[in-house]
């Protein structure tokens, strides 16, 4: 039998809900408990307790068609009764329910996407993983020295295994970095470094089923914010996108950490942010899918549109200051544009010609040396 709980005809917050709505609640939050009676392949990397009920399996169960079943679950989701989460293409939506049943829902809901930066806010990060025991940080050999010692010094008595990235995001390096986090039981997978450790970091994570702390040590691409990883061959040539479910639990962006890197890096984020809106406005115009396989809106238009008029006037005053190391607004704000605008920007509103260059740009041996961001920028020229 299902149970129907009292709550949603007693409370004034529930009045407004339809009979069929109710119903509705009441069969997933059956799942819900078959869920949390089968362990921890239904709990998520942070413990809450997930069901996968498709729509087309609502359909059959309730004799109703796809319209009617979805006008039910968004009445739901306005009731803050379900949250769906979407899990990546082909793939069935994950779904939180709310127990109604229960006194304690603080841990219902999965953590969402925080974006954070500022000046020194690479200090607070022992604060951000407080909750986790072991933790596994990814970087390079170049930047193990900057970084690690201070990561370690904010950090509150956690275990810390130092991983050094191997050159590539390649599947061999994430496989290998994989068996690191299991064989120590990593709780978190830390990334510090370019655009090629974070994309090996989320991959990493989404591979171990571990949340994903990811900060950028400059502003050299769009990689930080994106819930995609960008997979090379141990040659280096392009290998194939990984799309993932979700962007990384936290991105901390320390802007002082920024303007202490090479001036190189900030000019390529510039060149990656500047083609977002060009391919986005391509997309629109084209009737062609965004990375996320869905129709690019006009506030993700608004959004690439955003990025572009920040870089365009604030780039060339950003690249003076970065020159100096200074953390001024000009640079505040291109950092901006380059990590988070560029992230959300370039996924909701798609890719064109410019990225497709930068890929077939890879089989070439003489622009190894070229970073993504110059690839990516000069194929937008010739869009």
């Amino acid at each position: 039998f299902y149970r129907l709980p009292k709550r949603l005809f007693k409370e004034d917050q529930y009045r407004s809900m339809t009979n069929e709505a109710k119903a509705l609640y009441m069969i997933l939050l059956d799942r819900r408990c078959l869920s949390e009676c089968n362990g921890d392949a239904w709990r998520d990397e942070y413990g809450a307790i997930f069901i996968i009920f498709t729509i087309k399996e609502m359909m059959k169960l309730l004799h109703l068609g796809n319209k009617k079943i979805n006008k039910m679950l968004k009445e739901l989701e306005a009731h803050n009764l379900v949250y769906r989460s979407h899990q990546g293409l082909g793939k069935p939506n994950r779904i939180y329910v709310y127990d109604l049943l229960k006194a304690d829902n603080d841990n219902w809901l999965p953590k969402q996407f925080k974006h954070r930066q500022g000046k020194d806010e690479l200090k607070c990060l022992g604060d951000d993983l407080k909750d986790y025991k072991r933790i596994v940080v990814i970087t390079s050999e170049n930047l193990k020295e900057m970084f690690i010692p201070q990561i370690e010094g904010s950090l509150h008595e956690q275990e810390m295994t130092v991983v050094l990235f191997q050159n590539e995001c390649s599947m061999s390096e994430i496989e290998r970095i994989q068996h690191i986090v299991e064989e120590t039981n990593g709780e978190v997978i830390v990334g510090v470094g370019g655009g090629k450790v974070l994309d090996t970091t989320k991959a990493c994570g989404y591979y171990a089923k571990k949340p994903i702390v990811v900060i950028p040590t400059a502003a050299s691409t769009d990689a930080p914010c994106s819930s995609l990883s960008v997979i090379y061959h141990d040659d280096h040539t392009f290998d194939h996108y990984l799309y993932l479910p979700k962007s990384p639990n936290q991105v901390i962006v320390d802007t002082q950490v920024i303007a202490n890197a090479p001036v190189k890096l900030l000019r390529a984020g510039i060149g990656d942010a500047f083609s977002t809106y060009f391919e986005a406005k391509a997309c629109y115009v084209s009737h062609s899918e965004n990375c996320l396989h869905s129709q690019v809106t006009r506030s993700a238009l608004a959004i690439s549109k955003a990025c572009f008029d920040i870089v365009y006037s604030y780039g060339l005053q950003a690249v003076e200051d970065c020159k100096q190391h200074k953390v001024t607004e000009a640079l505040e704000n291109v950092i901006e544009a380059n990590i988070y605008l560029s992230g959300i920007g370039f996924e909701s509103g798609g890719e064109a010609v410019g990225h497709g260059l930068h890929n077939a740009f890879t089989l070439i041996p003489e622009t190894n040396s070229k970073m993504h961001g110059e690839k990516d920028g000069r194929g937008c020229d010739c869009n």
